[in-house]
C-alpha cells in the first residue's frame, strides 16, 4: 500500500500510549440506548503489516465513595459539579454531585495491544465462559467481520479453522 494512505494515530494501553502510522480497518460498538456501559474496538493496521488492536470500555456511572465500585477499580473523586452532563448515578450506591466527598465517576478504561498475525487479532478478542468454553462477542464478531471486507489475512483467520 502507498505510505500517503497511513495517517496518525493514537491509542492507550492503561497510562502508556502509543502512537503509529495505519489505516482503520474497522471500528465496533456495543453501544446501545439505555445501557450505562459499553466498549469500544478499534483495528489497524500499520505500513509493515502489524495489527494493532484498541479497546475502550465506557461507562456513564459516578459512585459515592463508599460504593465497591469504587474500591474495586480505583476510582477517583472529582468534584460533582464539574461532571460532564451525561454522567448518571449509580442506581445501587445512588450518590449525588453535590456530595461533600465528591463524586466516582467512572472513566474510560483502555487497552491495547500489537499483534504480528491475524490469528493472533482473533486471539486477543477471544473470551472464556464459566465452563472454560473459548468465543466472541458479538462486537467482537462485528469488527473481525467488517476488518475481513478489507483484509483477506483477518478475513481468513475468522471464517477458516483447522480441525486436527
Amino acid at each position: 500500500m502507498s505510505e500517503n494512505l497511513y495517517s496518525k494515530y493514537t491509542v492507550k494501553n492503561g497510562v502508556i500510549t502509543y502512537t503509529f502510522q495505519g489505516i482503520v480497518l474497522a471500528q465496533s460498538s456495543s453501544r446501545v440506548a439505555n445501557r450505562p456501559r459499553w466498549v469500544e474496538f478499534e483495528l489497524f493496521i500499520t505500513p509493515r503489516n502489524q495489527y494493532v488492536l484498541s479497546r475502550i470500555g465506557m461507562s456513564v456511572f459516578y459512585h459515592t465513595k463508599d460504593c465497591d465500585t469504587v474500591s474495586r477499580n480505583h476510582l477517583s473523586a472529582v468534584d460533582g459539579a464539574e461532571l460532564a452532563g451525561f454522567y448518571q448515578p449509580c442506581p445501587e450506591c445512588r450518590p449525588t454531585r453535590v456530595d461533600m466527598d465528591g463524586v466516582f465517576p467512572e472513566l474510560p478504561r483502555y487497552w491495547a495491544q500489537t499483534c504480528e498475525t491475524a490469528e493472533g487479532v482473533v486471539e486477543s478478542l477471544m473470551k472464556k465462559d464459566n465452563f472454560d468454553n473459548w468465543y466472541l462477542t458479538h462486537v467482537a464478531k462485528r469488527l473481525l467481520e467488517d476488518a475481513g471486507k478489507y483484509d483477506e489475512k483477518i478475513f481468513k483467520a475468522y471464517t477458516m479453522q483447522t480441525i486436527e
